[in-house]
């Protein structure tokens, strides 16, 4: 329980990590403590795997999403819908903003960097920009993994559970 309560906190804070970036605030480095949100919605995901895997006796057995989701109320479908979506929709577009490399600096300037190769020098202001979209790609990848740990963790261990106690 411990486990699933600090992955949804660490979820709403890479949540709000990525919404802020859209008016171009970088909580990050505003809150540097907001940074460990990503690292703990990682070991969080990767904990409540093993505990279900571990309790389901094989790794085999592994949480069945599509049951998960089936089985949720409309309300929570619906939220894990939009949030699913608007995850994937922004990784993908944001990913394509970045494809030409990532932002770095080269010779003291500004520039767009493909492992570590110089590909083209870029003003301040499009750094900026340029580090805002590579945070909102990150989270949004997080956020879509803290997501499917949330659904299968609460599925397992009360919606099966409410489910067996009602018959």
């Amino acid at each position: 329980m411990v486990a699933f309560i600090i992955t949804i906190i660490a979820f709403f804070g890479v949540a709000i990590i990525n919404v802020f970036t859209y008016v171009g605030v970088d909580l990050g480095s505003v809150f540097p403590i907001l940074n460990v949100s990503f690292v703990i919605v990682f070991i969080m995901t990767t904990i409540l795997f093993f505990k279900e895997a571990r309790r389901s006796g094989s790794f085999r057995n592994r949480i069945n999403l599509s049951v998960a989701y089936s089985a949720l109320s409309k309300p929570e479908r619906l939220m894990v819908s939009a949030g699913g979506m608007y995850t994937t929709i922004c990784f993908f577009i944001n990913m394509f903003f970045i494809s030409d490399g990532g932002t770095g600096m080269y010779q003291g300037k500004y520039a767009i960097l493909d492992k570590g190769l110089f590909m083209r020098f870029i003003t301040e202001e499009m750094y900026y920009k340029y580090q805002l979209i590579e945070i909102r790609t990150v989270t949004s990848g997080f956020m879509l993994m803290g997501l499917i740990a949330i659904v299968g963790y609460y599925h397992t261990n009360f919606v099966t559970k409410l489910y067996l106690r009602s018959n």
